[in-house]
């Protein structure tokens, strides 16, 4: 699937669920996935519009994968969402269980 070459450990940021320290980071590797973005028409252009490429959903716009290694959190999902801003403090979510409340 990919090389562990590819993942790189970023010792700046801790994790906001569990506070593991280094996070892991590689290149977007989803299918199609061009820093961030997809070109569908390249796949079926009487379906989609030339010039129109739609975010990814795995790195969501960033063309890059930030997770956990120890519980798997995705940064990238929690960023989308604004449930950590600053990726460093985990805020209070009712609606996310993935995230401590921090304090």
């Amino acid at each position: 699937m990919f090389d562990d070459d590819e993942i790189e450990d970023e010792y700046d940021t801790n994790c906001p669920k569990c506070g593991h320290s280094p996070i892991r980071s590689c290149r977007c590797r989803a299918l199609g996935c061009d820093d961030g973005w997809i070109d569908r028409y390249d796949e079926d252009p009487m379906w989609y519009d030339e010039d129109s490429p739609e975010m990814c959903t795995e790195c969501y716009g960033t063309g890059v994968e930030r997770w956990c290694p120890s519980c798997g959190f995705d940064l990238q999902r929690a960023r989308l969402t604004q449930r950590v801003p600053d990726l460093g403090q985990a805020v209070p979510n009712q609606s996310n269980d993935d995230v401590a409340p921090s304090g």
